[in-house]
């Protein structure tokens, strides 16, 4: 049982990253996905589709049997797959990232390919901060509306503190 349609890709990706073999898609529609291995003489097979509720989605079909020699290359291991498979990893240390990712899933990756995932995994945090600056202008708004006109308000400073910064002084 997957959680949804994109919960089933994802963790079809991972598996034939894993596994060493390219995804091949058949049908994918609103209302099913079926994948079957690239290489033309495989039988390996799989095939989801919605349950009752519309939403979960069930493993109906799998033919789990490879006939032919797994790969060290995967386009599927893109940037994007790499952040979000090996982040805490990729903010540690990105020097033995390469190794890790070939002992592990057994894929010759760049260097610029590891770089770009490590991007992507520091930008994901990077999008709250953004976020919450776009809120000053709005804490700004409430300060300045003034429910009394006669007693006068004005922004005068702001104070901004790391965590860091804060233990520091402590």
């Amino acid at each position: 049982m997957f959680r949804g349609g994109s919960h089933f890709r994802e963790i079809i990706k991972d598996y034939s990253i894993q596994e060493g073999f390219k995804l091949k898609i058949i049908r994918k529609e609103r209302n099913r996905i079926t994948y079957k291995c690239e290489a033309e003489c495989c039988p390996w097979r799989v095939h989801g589709s919605p349950t009752f509720d519309r939403v979960t989605y069930m493993l109906k079909t799998l033919r789990n049997m490879h006939t032919y020699l797994s790969m060290t290359k995967n386009r599927d291991a893109n940037s994007i797959w790499f952040g979000k498979k090996f982040e805490a990893f990729i903010k540690e240390n990105i020097k033995v990232l390469g190794s890790v990712v070939l002992r592990q899933c057994g894929i010759n990756v760049p260097n610029h390919t590891l770089y770009r995932a490590k991007r992507y995994a520091l930008n994901i945090r990077d999008e709250d901060h953004k976020q919450s600056y776009n809120k000053l202008y709005k804490y700004r708004h409430i300060i300045m509306e003034n429910p009394n006109p006669q007693i006068p308000t004005s922004f005068q400073r702001f104070y901004l503190s790391f965590q860091a910064q804060k233990a520091g002084y402590l």
